[in-house]
This record gives C-alpha cells, sequence and structure tokens, in this order.
C-alpha cells in the first residue's frame, strides 16, 4: 500500500529478540516471552543426556540466586537455585556455607521438609559447550540427591529423618540419571574388564618401626557371570609377592616396608574364568598385628584405595583374623539418619542423631549391564541431654564416630574419569570451615575459593579480620600485629594471656583450634561421653564437677579428664567488674590432637602453621587460674588487671617423665596491668596510660626455653578539635623491655627500650555522597636495643579513604 508519513511519522523495525524468546511447558502451553535463566534436565538412556544450562541473567540478574515461592494459611514453600546457598541438614549428614544446586523447603505447622538436587561434578555449565549447544551435556556425572523431613510429636519433641547420596550416573543406561541408591560405573570406568588385583599391606604405625601388618596367607574368591564361585589357591593360582620382611611362618611390613600381592589373570598359572566372564572377585587374608590394607587395579591407574587398618597396635599376633573383601570401584556415598530433639519438658534439653554410611564399590565388566554392587558400612551417632532447676544444672554427652565414617565422594570430571588422589576433585557434604565465614577452610571442587585467613575466636566483631591485628587488610596490608604496635599494643594483649577450655589438652584453647577435618561435632575415630554437674552458689557464682572419657577406636589411645570449674563473674558499681575462673584437672591423654593453627610471624600478615600435640597431658594435673578486673569512673579513670596462672604437673617416675620428654612441672604466670586517665581543659583531651606486662614460663616440653620478660609502657596523647571538621592528635610513648633471663632465650628480644612520637591531622568530610576521611601525618621512633646502636626510623602518610559511616 501507498506509504506517507507526513501525519504518521515512519518507525524503524524493532528486533523481537529484544522481548526475549516464546516458551511452552511440557503440555504445550504457552507460559512466557522471555529468557531462560536456569535449565537441569536428565534424559536417558542417550549419551550426553545430562544438561545444566544458567544464562547470563542468571549472573547478571539475580547475581547467581533465583527464589520462587508461595504460601496459604500454614502452609510456605520455596525453591532456591543458587550456587551459593547456605545449607545445613544435620551437623553429621550436610552442612555446607555454598551449595551450588537446588533447594526445595516446606514448612507446616507440625511438619518441615527440605529437598537438595544438585549435580556436583560440574553444576556450573562450561561457557563454551553452553553457548553452543544452550547447555553443558554430559553422558557421566555425579549428582547428589538428598533431603530431611522432621515432624513436631506432641508438646516438646521433634522426630526427623535424613537422607543424602552422592552418586555416579551415566545417561546411556536405561535408568533415570543413574541408580539413586548404588551408583553406577562410568564409561571410562568399565570400558575394559579388570586383568589384575593388586593389595598392598603396611604398617599402621610406621613410627614405631616394628610389627606391622603380618600376612600369613591370601586368596581370592571369584565368581563367574553364571553365578559359579571358584577359590584361586584351589585351581594353584598364587598372587605375585613383593616385600617384606620374612618371619617364622608369616611376613611382616615393619616401618615403612611394605608388602604387595598382585593376581594378574593374564598369568600362565591362572587356570580360571577369562577375564572377560569374572562379575565378582573377594580378596581373603590372614593378617594380624598392626595392619593397613589398600587396593588397586589395572583399573585404577595404581591408585590404592584403603579397606582396612587394625584396632589398636597389636605387636603379638592376637587379633589375627581373616579379612575379607569384594574388590570394585567407588559409585556412591550414602547417609541415612536418624533425629529425636526435646525441648522444654520440665528443663530437660536433648538432641540424639544416628547415621548409617554406606559406601558403595561395583566390578567392572563390559558384559554387564548391572555389575555386582559391594558395600562397606560406617555409623556415627551422638546424644546431648541437659537438665536445668536453679540452682542445680546437669548435662550429658556421648557420642560414636567411627574411623571409616565419611562424607566425601569423588567426582567424574568431564570424560568421565574419577580422580581417587587429588582432595580438589572431592565433594564434601560437610566442610572443614572451623571460623564459621562463607569460604571452606579447605579446597574442594565446587568449594570456592580457598580460605587463607582462618582464625576461629580471633573475629568477635566479625569483620573478617583477626581482633590481634585489625589494621590489616588486602589494600593496606599490615606486618605488625597489634599487641607489639606504638599506640595499640595498650588496648589488644597477646593470646597467651587469655583464657578458655582445653578440653583436649593440647595446649590451645579450644574456641580458637583449626584442623584439616570435616567440622563433625565430633571428630572421627573416635568414641566417649562428658558429663558434669553442678550448681550456682550465687548468681555470680557457679561450680562445675564434670568426668569425660575418650577413646580413639583405631590406635587405642585414651584419654580420661576429672575436673572442677569455679566461674565467678560480678560487676558492682563500687569496685567493678571482678572474673575469676579456676580449672583443676586431672588428666590422662595420649591422643594426638594436631592442629593447623594461625599464627603472626615475624614481618608477615599471618599464615597457618602445623601444630603438632606434643602429648602434655598423659598422666598430669592441670591447673589454670585467670583473674580479671575493670574498673571505671567517672570522673575519666580506667583500670584494667588480668592475671594467668597455669601449672602442668607431671606424675609417674622420673624415668616415665623423661620418655614423655616432658619436664616435671611446666608453668605459666603472666599479669598484665593497665592504667588509663582522660582529662578535659578546656577543648583539649590529655589521656596519660600506663601498661605492664610480665611473663614467666617454663614450658612443658624439654628442650623448649624458659621465659621471664618484663614490659613497661608510658604514653601520653592529646586531642585538640579544629574548626568543624578537623582534629589535630599527637602522641608520645615510651616503651622499655627487659628479658630478665641471662643468657637470653634463642629466637627471643634481648632487652631494648623505644621512644616514639607521631602527630596527625584528620578531617572528615561529605563530598560526593561519600564521607571522605583524609590524615596527614608523621611519625618518627627512636630504638635503644642491648649491644646494638641506637636506631631511628621515620614516616610521613598522606592518606584518603571514602566511605559510607564512620
Amino acid at each position: 500500500s501507498y506509504s506517507n508519513y507526513a501525519r504518521q511519522a515512519y518507525q524503524r523495525y524493532v528486533s523481537t529478540a529484544l522481548e526475549g524468546e516464546h516458551f511452552y511447558d511440557t503440555f504445550g502451553n504457552f507460559l512466557t516471552r522471555g529468557w531462560l535463566i536456569y535449565g537441569w534436565q536428565e534424559e536417558t538412556p542417550q549419551p550426553f543426556g545430562s544438561s545444566v544450562f544458567k544464562g547470563g541473567q542468571f549472573s547478571n540478574w539475580f547475581n547467581r540466586l533465583v527464589i520462587a515461592s508461595d504460601h496459604q494459611g500454614q502452609y510456605h514453600y520455596a525453591l532456591t537455585i543458587g550456587d551459593q546457598i547456605r545449607t545445613t541438614l544435620t551437623p553429621l549428614t550436610f552442612s555446607k556455607p555454598k551449595f551450588n544446586g537446588l533447594q526445595w523447603d516446606f514448612a507446616a505447622d507440625k511438619y518441615e521438609a527440605t529437598l537438595l538436587l544438585s549435580r556436583i561434578s560440574a553444576p556450573n555449565p562450561e561457557i563454551v559447550a553452553s553457548s553452543r549447544t544452550g547447555g553443558d551435556q554430559r553422558t557421566d556425572v555425579t549428582n547428589l540427591v538428598g533431603g530431611r523431613l522432621v515432624a513436631q510429636v506432641g508438646d516438646f519433641a521433634k522426630v526427623g529423618g535424613t537422607f543424602l547420596s552422592a552418586y555416579q550416573a551415566n545417561t546411556q543406561s536405561g535408568s533415570l540419571g543413574g541408580n539413586v541408591f548404588k551408583g553406577q560405573l562410568s564409561g571410562p570406568q568399565n570400558f575394559a574388564n579388570v586383568r589384575q588385583i593388586e593389595v598392598r599391606i603396611g604398617d599402621d604405625s610406621p613410627e614405631d618401626g616394628e610389627d606391622g601388618g603380618a600376612l600369613f596367607s591370601a586368596d581370592l574368591l571369584i565368581w563367574d557371570l553364571h553365578g559359579a564361585q571358584i577359590r584361586a589357591s584351589q585351581i594353584g593360582f598364587r598372587p605375585q609377592t613383593e616385600g617384606g620382611f620374612q618371619r617364622q611362618g608369616f611376613l611382616s611390613a615393619d616401618g615403612h616396608e611394605q608388602i604387595l600381592l598382585r593376581f594378574d589373570f593374564d598369568d600362565r598359572t591362572y587356570l580360571g574364568p577369562d577375564p572377560d566372564e569374572i562379575g565378582r572377585v573377594q580378596v581373603e587374608l590372614v593378617i594380624a598385628n598392626d595392619y593397613l590394607i589398600e587396593v588397586s587395579s589395572d583399573r585404577q591407574e595404581g591408585t590404592f584405595l584403603p579397606v582396612a587398618q587394625a584396632p589398636g597396635n597389636i605387636k603379638d599376633s592376637s587379633n589375627q583374623r581373616v579379612l575379607s573383601f569384594d574388590y570394585g570401584l567407588p559409585t556412591a556415598n550414602q547417609l541415612l539418619g536418624f533425629t529425636l530433639e526435646v525441648a522444654g519438658f520440665h528443663g530437660v534439653q536433648a538432641y540424639a542423631e544416628l547415621d548409617l554410611n554406606s559406601q558403595y564399590r561395583q566390578y567392572p565388566n563390559l558384559s554387564l549391564d548391572e555389575h555386582y554392587t559391594a558395600r562397606t558400612r560406617a555409623t556415627a551417632g551422638l546424644f546431648n541431654l541437659s537438665w536445668n532447676a536453679y540452682p542445680f544444672f546437669a548435662f550429658g554427652e556421648g557420642f560414636r564416630t567411627a574411623a571409616n565414617y565419611t562424607t566425601s565422594m569423588p567426582l567424574l570430571d568431564r570424560d568421565g574419569n574419577p580422580n581417587y588422589t587429588q582432595s580438589l576433585w572431592r565433594y564434601e557434604f560437610v566442610e572443614d570451615n572451623d571460623d564459621q565465614d562463607q569460604y571452606p577452610d579447605w579446597l574442594r571442587r565446587g568449594g570456592g575459593e580457598l580460605d587463607l585467613e582462618v582464625f576461629p575466636g580471633w573475629d568477635e566483631n566479625n569483620d573478617f579480620v583477626s581482633d590481634f591485628n585489625q589494621n590489616d587488610n588486602r589494600n593496606s596490608p599490615n606486618l605488625v600485629p597489634d599487641y607489639e604496635e606504638p599506640f595499640l599494643r595498650f588496648s589488644v594483649d597477646r593470646p597467651e594471656y587469655l583464657y578458655g577450655m582445653d578440653m583436649n589438652h593440647n595446649q590451645w584453647i579450644d574456641r580458637f583450634e583449626n584442623d584439616e577435618e570435616p567440622d563433625y561435632p565430633y571428630p572421627r575415630d573416635r568414641q566417649g561421653y562428658n558429663a558434669y554437674g553442678g550448681a550456682f552458689l550465687d548468681p555470680d557464682t557457679k561450680l562445675n564437677l564434670g568426668r569425660q572419657r575418650l577413646r580413639q577406636l583405631v590406635a587405642r589411645r585414651y584419654s580420661r579428664d576429672t575436673y572442677l570449674l569455679l566461674t565467678l563473674d560480678k560487676d558492682h558499681p563500687s569496685v567493678g567488674r571482678v572474673r575469676v575462673f579456676e580449672d583443676l584437672h586431672r588428666v590422662e591423654d595420649d591422643i594426638p590432637e594436631n592442629l593447623l593453627q594461625w599464627v603472626q610471624e615475624a614481618n608477615t600478615r599471618g599464615t597457618q602453621r602445623f601444630i603438632r600435640d606434643a602429648l602434655p597431658a598423659q598422666n598430669t594435673w592441670i591447673n589454670t587460674t585467670w583473674v580479671g578486673w575493670d574498673w571505671k569512673r567517672p570522673s575519666g579513670l580506667s583500670l584494667a588487671h588480668k592475671l594467668k596462672w597455669q601449672l602442668y604437673r607431671q606424675l609417674g617416675s622420673d624415668e616415665e617423665v623423661e620418655l614423655r620428654q616432658m619436664r616435671r612441672q611446666g608453668t605459666f604466670f603472666g599479669a598484665i596491668g593497665k592504667a588509663e586517665y582522660r582529662l578535659q581543659v578546656k577543648r583539649l583531651t590529655w589521656i596519660p596510660r600506663w601498661k605492664s606486662e610480665f611473663r614467666h614460663e617454663v614450658p612443658v616440653q624439654l628442650g623448649q626455653p624458659r621465659r621471664q620478660e618484663l614490659s613497661e609502657l608510658f604514653a601520653l596523647l592529646l586531642r585538640l578539635p579544629l574548626l568543624q571538621h578537623s582534629s589535630l592528635e599527637s602522641g608520645l610513648e615510651y616503651h622499655w623491655f627487659t628479658q630478665l633471663r641471662r643468657p637470653t632465650p634463642l629466637g627471643e628480644e634481648d632487652t631494648d627500650h623505644s621512644l616514639v612520637l607521631a602527630t596527625q591531622l584528620s578531617n572528615v568530610s561529605d563530598y560526593q555522597g561519600y564521607l571522605v576521611t583524609t590524615i596527614v601525618g608523621f611519625q618518627l621512633g627512636r630504638r635503644w636495643a642491648k649491644d646494638q646502636e641506637p636506631q631511628t626510623r621515620t614516616q610521613g602518610f598522606v592518606t584518603v579513604y571514602a566511605g559510607m559511616e564512620r
């Protein structure tokens, strides 16, 4: 038709893509015109049947988090899809700060439920594959399915059930998403039949160098595809044996020596079923003493996986047994658990949990669609019970966590190959996150970046910076801890002067401890209980008497602790706040509790260092006394004092104490005194300060030097406001450090004294919507050390900060 734009102006063509695409549901109903944000499909049987898609809008528009929810009356539900969901089911089964997947939650008056789904081997699509095909498509994947159901029973109790399964799936099989319970062999795992099995026997305690694994005989049970059983020894098939020390009647793997048994089905002495016709293989070993058994095959590329280890460190063959296990490749890890919670019942609170861990493995055979599946079981359980009827109270807890209880699963790569050796290729149900921030403390697949700054208990203000180096950050790193930095050391005391419980007796306060284990409430390979009771002597004072018994299941080590705890915390306007902790223990503990602790060494921002437990309380009295007094007056005077005395008294003969590499008596005595006065003279504020720090230490371990030090600090601060938004501040600090030990212990500081003068002009202004803080100043320091020339240090600085609040 005739085009005339005189009255109606021409309008250009508009691409319909600007409004998105048309989308329809399974039944052909039109859904919307828009954009595909997220999609996950599992189709079987077909290759590349697992597909995950995350559009650019998922990250750019929604910041990797999409939530759909609805409710009516008492019924509520929410579907959360995200890359970093804080998810916890129970402390023994699932706890992750960054769960990547789908979480569906339901809640009613009496019922709560959660469902978790994720393709954990590749939850995020690769960019190339996603843009080319519309999704990241794979044949072999590792999936996670799980959930929890909780029901209210009566007025005081809740019962719950938990199920989790991480399993391998092959979309070319006929089942949807693979076998959720037992998993499946991936394509590469089942690409060829097993032709060689290797069993390695070692010493479970190689440090003692004696009486490791003792092998008396080895045999195989072989099943063909028709179910017929053949014993290898009956057809004259024996393993090729390497290593070990020949003893009378057996081979021994002592120290770092190992025994390797190789069952080669291509060997000319093998007369059993063809390897292509084998559907199941069981290994039988007559074994004794302190053994560690591992297994591999030509389908594992030389990787050995642990099978069994001996309880205790037996040396007399009294634990001789026939050990049988089926060979197979790991295909699934499953958890099934039950919980009971009681709250508000006549002052009683209780929680109990029992979990069964099933680890599945399958024997590869190209001819089979359904492979023989073997299972290894492990259990973990706990309970705690508290009762309060003022002034009396009581608490009890018990637990048992098997050494082979595991909440991790090896993942398949894009080609379907598992990686058994690299921890990066493992998925953790329960993360190691001792500082309880958003970053796991170890590096695992799907866990995000590694947390390099792990200092549990040292970040009470939750700013992700150590309280002992508060002025440190990535943009402005600080290499001096606050308790050694001029003007800051008055307010910050060293962590050695703090009080805290040490119930595992490794000389570290429990709430500061960091390790490399999952955050279970109780460690693996442990069984025991802890119970205490007591009474309030008055509203501010209570007395506890308790007993703890622990056992290491495999190594057969023990911890026995009977303890008394007196606490007092009174705050009165006329005398200030007084705190007293008296902690007395009678301990027999030979269970090692090694740590990975945060330390700030000289000229560093801090790092984690391995700390070996020296076992200082194998037969010991331990006393810790801590006293604190804080007093503030309206006149501006503030006083703060703390005292800590700790004693380790070793029991037993002199020979036993020397054998433990301990001193008969180890002590730590520390005292800190502080005083500050604020005097206002017109607009000028005068703040004189004094701090004294004394330390006398005799370490428990032999070989560590004694310490005796005294530090005195005198300072004066002047603050003067200028104009409306500016202020001038000056400070003079004199620090005198005396090394009272002669000669000076190796690695410790010698006597010195220093003088520091600092002045700064600060301005706080509003600028373009920000609060801009500008500081201009200088610092001059002079240090006199024994037998050294005086040193002068100067620093000038101009810094500008922009923020939203001061």
